[in-house]
């Protein structure tokens, strides 16, 4: 599968998700088993592909989201928007380099917010690396951790721990022998300092 595919199959997961959200919390009504609409916004970038993986509602009100921009150089830049209680922008915050950067899960960190995506613009072989960034309540940024080797790594999504940190699930090929994708943990500080990270191959033997 090509990384455009990948891409397509993000897209379409994390629009599932959006929709079983508000469904969930009323915003979406089911009439005779169907969801009707009750109203839906766009969020502009600088390019042609701007794509939102998910989305939460903060205790403060209204809807924080997450996922990826194109620039105008051909880049993605991983974007933060904040709306109101309708989905009207209030303010929105882009972060990354001159690669491909996006975001797949935002969490409420009660002071504000962390965003846990990937990044390609910190490697110098252009490989991919999970990246968690911290912000404040107005999303600027405090704060940024990257994890990984010399392969490829991706993170799709992660929960913060009641004990403090953050727990965050992806995959790597950077740890294994035969440089295949494994399933991918990583474990943080409240810092987003990695406090270990193990690889789960998901290959069996029959007996």
């Amino acid at each position: 599968m090509g990384n455009q595919e990948l891409r397509y199959l993000r897209a379409f997961s994390s629009l599932y998700i959006i929709l079983f959200v508000l469904l969930f919390m009323g915003l979406i009504v089911p009439v005779s088993g169907l969801p009707v609409e009750v109203w839906n916004r766009t969020y502009d970038g600088e390019g042609m592909q701007d794509e939102g993986f998910d989305v939460i509602a903060p205790p403060d009100g209204g809807y924080v989201i997450t996922g990826g921009v194109t620039t105008m150089t051909g880049g993605e830049d991983l974007v933060l928007i904040k709306t109101d209680s309708i989905g009207n922008e209030t303010w929105q915050k882009r972060y990354g380099g001159f690669g491909h950067d996006w975001g797949m899960k935002v969490l409420s960190t009660g002071p504000g917010y962390a965003l846990i995506g990937s990044t390609q613009s910190f490697q110098p072989d252009s490989n991919t690396d999970a990246w968690l960034i911290m912000t404040d309540e107005s999303g600027n940024e405090l704060g940024n951790q990257t994890y990984g080797g010399i392969g490829w790594e991706e993170a799709f999504s992660g929960y913060t721990v009641p004990e403090g940190g953050f727990i965050i699930t992806g995959y790597s090929s950077s740890f294994s022998d035969d440089h295949v994708a494994y399933l991918w943990l990583v474990r943080t500080d409240d810092g987003g300092n990695e406090l270990w990270n193990r690889t789960i191959s998901t290959l069996y033997t029959s007996v």
